[in-house]
């Protein structure tokens, strides 16, 4: 049960759902190597990060260039109706 506890715990360090820890278990429990189910699931995780990455860096990049664009004739200031010129001007 130690050995089961510390598995469970190091798949979610790695990032593992309860739900592929599960499936992981029941493919040693039905008797096949679960080390080929890891490494699909594995590469999964990879490529929604290597997606979520692509994302960020996009957003970065789009908040970097809309920084630049800006001036501080879209500063609020508390007699203005808008909350903050920044983004009630913004084109999103």
């Amino acid at each position: 049960m130690v050995a089961l506890n510390k598995f469970i715990k190091k798949s979610q360090k790695l990032g593992f759902s309860l739900d592929e820890i599960k499936q992981i278990l029941n493919e040693r429990h039905e008797g096949r190597s679960p080390c080929p189910k890891v490494r699909s699931i594995a590469k999964q995780k990879i490529n929604k990060l290597h997606e979520q990455v692509e994302e960020l860096n996009n957003l970065e990049k789009e908040l970097k260039n809309y920084i630049l664009e800006i001036d501080t004739k879209f500063d609020s200031d508390f007699t203005d109706k808008n909350i903050c010129g920044l983004i009630d001007n913004a084109d999103v």
